[in-house]
């Protein structure tokens, strides 16, 4: 009767073995419950970001910019907010000096 016994055993270990495996590789505990949650509890993200500012671009600014430099509207108007709406700082930027 050992003799039978022993094979019962080896066949229900070689039939669990994958199911054994499976549980030991999915079943983990690092022993901290916040996880991706918890990661970002100590960033104050509203500090992190930098503020934008509102800066206002007067139309007339922006069609003489392009009228005398011949430049796209795109591309003036982004220099403009960059230069805080300063018509001459942004004259500058944009020929170079």
């Amino acid at each position: 009767h050992e003799v039978e016994e022993v094979e019962e055993e080896k066949k229900v270990d070689k039939y669990n073995l994958g199911a054994a495996d499976l549980d030991k590789v999915t079943t983990f505990d690092d022993g901290e419950d916040g996880g991706i949650r918890g990661m970002g509890a100590n960033l104050n993200l509203e500090e992190a970001a930098p503020k934008q500012k509102i800066v206002t671009v007067k139309p007339e600014d922006l069609k003489m910019i392009m009228d005398e430099l011949e430049l796209p509207k795109v591309r003036v108007e982004a220099a403009l907010i960059r230069n805080d709406g300063d018509v001459k700082a942004t004259m500058r930027s944009l020929m170079g000096f």
